[in-house]
């Protein structure tokens, strides 16, 4: 996790947003964050005429530290959900392995114990492959015989590597199983979610207030408006518009002649 601590006033801020305003986000964080960069740049210049407007004093220079807690905050639960994530991808390519290797390894005890009744017998005593617990157990323990019978593997021709390996593997999966499904870790990713969503609408507050009051101000000043539009939500409404126009005219058929073609 990232050492980032929320000032105190922001953090009431945040707090202080209504639950039923936390919605679905209507745009990537990093394009929101790009577009309120680029408002509190293209606003600083028309500063006076807002404020004349009745833009509340202080709003557009609120828009700086709004990004900064945003963009640290999406870091955060960027930084949660890795974690997670990279832990899983590792657990499952680890498991794989490990499976193979307990394969690998338990058919050589077999062939080399072929004639010890009682290594076949404890051998077949440790090898499970489920619960998951159980199989990291078996990992280490065939691992444990494995070095105990050295001198049988030996006449085989066994490579005593992979003992090794599975003794590393049988350290290596409990401690990614253990984050994979550690609850510790699904809270503070979800905290860290709230946390970011929170900031996304605390800034956003403060980017639909100017906009408004441009809007207003720059009604007949097309040039100067453009500047105070989501770039990002035009594009999205151009092409839901385009989707929309292909459809019905894929819908109604070409007349020829007055006949349907």
């Amino acid at each position: 996790m990232t050492s980032f601590k929320i000032p105190a006033a922001s953090l009431e801020a945040l707090k202080a947003i209504p639950q039923s305003k936390l919605k679905a986000l209507p745009m990537p964080v990093a394009t929101y964050l790009q577009e309120a960069e680029d408002l509190y740049l293209w606003s600083l210049d028309d500063q006076q005429r807002l404020a004349a407007a009745g833009l509340p004093e202080g709003t557009i220079e609120s828009l700086r530290p709004r990004i900064d807690l945003c963009r640290a905050l999406q870091a955060r639960w960027s930084n949660a959900t890795k974690i997670r994530s990279e832990a899983q991808k590792a657990f499952k390519e680890k498991l794989v392995l490990g499976i193979e290797r307990q394969k690998s390894v338990v058919n050589a005890c077999r062939y080399a114990f072929r004639k010890e009744p009682d290594l076949l017998k404890k051998l077949s005593m440790i090898v499970r492959t489920s619960p998951y617990p159980e199989l990291f157990q078996s990992l280490n323990d065939l691992a444990v015989v494995g070095r105990d019978q050295q001198s049988l593997l030996a006449a085989i021709g066994f490579n005593s590597d992979e003992l090794d390996e599975l003794s590393l593997l049988a350290d290596q999966l409990p401690e990614l199983y253990a984050i994979v499904h550690a609850d510790q870790n699904e809270i503070e990713k979800n905290e860290a979610k709230d946390l970011r969503d929170r900031s996304f609408f605390h800034l956003k507050e403060a980017v639909d207030e100017i906009r408004h009051c441009a809007k207003y101000v720059f009604l007949k000043e097309p040039a100067r408006l453009e500047g105070y539009y989501s770039q990002y939500l035009k594009r999205k409404s151009s092409a839901q518009q385009l989707k929309k126009r292909q459809a019905q005219k894929n819908s109604n058929p070409v007349q020829l002649n007055g006949l349907q073609e």
